[in-house]
């Protein structure tokens, strides 16, 4: 009797143990269908292609991109011809900005050096046609050629007060002794 009280009990459980790998299997596909934020996309590393610390590439369309804590450096032509890209948030991570790093982004319309940047490469911010503010941090000490050359709409360039290196001055910027 022992025997077949066993066996009846297993039975007896079998209907719910289908039932509850249903239910389980249903939840697994109502999660999965689930769709994932895009920070959460970017912040995994889906739009930036990086060399280490290195931003080398930027691949994604947004408009407005915030960069990583993790960057310490925008590689050449990294966001080289982002056309739809209308502003960047440069963290306080970043000591330089490669050669060509934004050129052609033709909607960039102001960008925040932070004091963390030191340096700036040639070209920069070549043909971004409608940037219209800059603003340099204290940091900055070395400036390449042509770095805003061709951003017809530039008016303003903001140089904080503590940097050792660069004023900006009736119009143009100038090395503090003005001789460049």
């Amino acid at each position: 009797m022992r025997i077949k009280k066993n066996r009846l009990s297993v039975f007896h459980r079998q209907p719910f143990l289908k039932a509850t790998g249903i239910v389980f299997i249903l939840i697994a596909i109502i999660v999965a269908q689930i769709p994932v934020p895009d920070v959460l996309a970017s912040d995994a590393g889906t739009e930036f292609k990086m060399d280490g610390s290195t931003l080398v590439e930027y691949t994604g369309t947004k408009s407005s991109v915030s960069l990583p804590a993790k960057v310490t450096a925008i590689g050449a032509e990294a966001f080289a011809d982002q056309e739809s890209l209308e502003l960047v948030t440069i963290p306080d991570t970043v000591t330089q900005i490669g050669s060509s790093a934004f050129s052609g982004c033709t909607s960039l319309k102001s960008v925040s050096i932070p004091d963390s940047v030191t340096e700036i490469d040639s070209s920069a911010f070549y043909d971004c046609t409608n940037l219209q503010k800059v603003t340099i941090g204290k940091g900055l000490t070395t400036l390449g050629t042509g770095v805003f050359s061709n951003c017809d709409k530039l008016e303003v360039i903001s140089v904080n007060s503590e940097n050792a290196e660069f004023i900006f001055e009736n119009g143009a910027l100038y090395s503090k002794d003005k001789t460049i």
